[in-house]
């Protein structure tokens, strides 16, 4: 990217205005989240970005093994590291990647080694993560396992 507009084609991100309303935000800049959305991107590049970090090919061995060293999250099958998620899958296969929701969107990003798989959503609002969750954890084992 060597401007300043978004690319096309590109995903519209909405978020309710005053009134309740989805606006359309897709220009809007990120920067209140901090590093959160500080990035343009689609979903084959985070695929290549995955699969390039966890493959060896973008840091050290010894600062991969850092950032995929993690602490317990939500429940015994998933860990937090510097920047990663582990996800244990029901079949027994761990997937690596991480998620984010900001400014009406959101995206799931993980791989196994072998696949990559990313799914980015648009939101009419703040997502109700209770019902995100399960459904985009039953993406992953559908697609991993």
């Amino acid at each position: 990217m060597t401007g300043t507009r978004l690319p096309r084609p590109r995903l519209h991100g909405y978020f309710p205005d005053e009134r309740g309303r989805p606006e359309d935000i897709t220009a809007a800049n990120p920067s209140s989240g901090w590093t959160t959305g500080a990035m343009i991107s689609n979903a084959a590049d985070l695929n290549a970005f995955l699969r390039a970090l966890l493959g060896g090919r973008l840091l050290p061995p010894r600062l991969l093994a850092e950032m995929r060293r993690t602490v317990r999250a939500e429940d015994a099958t998933r860990g937090y590291g510097l920047g990663l998620r582990r996800n244990e899958l029901p079949c027994g296969r761990t997937v690596w990647g991480n998620i984010g929701i900001a400014f009406g969107y959101t995206t799931y990003a993980f791989q196994d080694g072998r696949r990559a798989l990313t799914v980015v959503g648009s939101l009419a609002g703040p997502p109700d993560w209770s019902r995100l969750e399960p459904a985009l954890s039953r993406v992953l084992t559908t697609a991993f396992c």
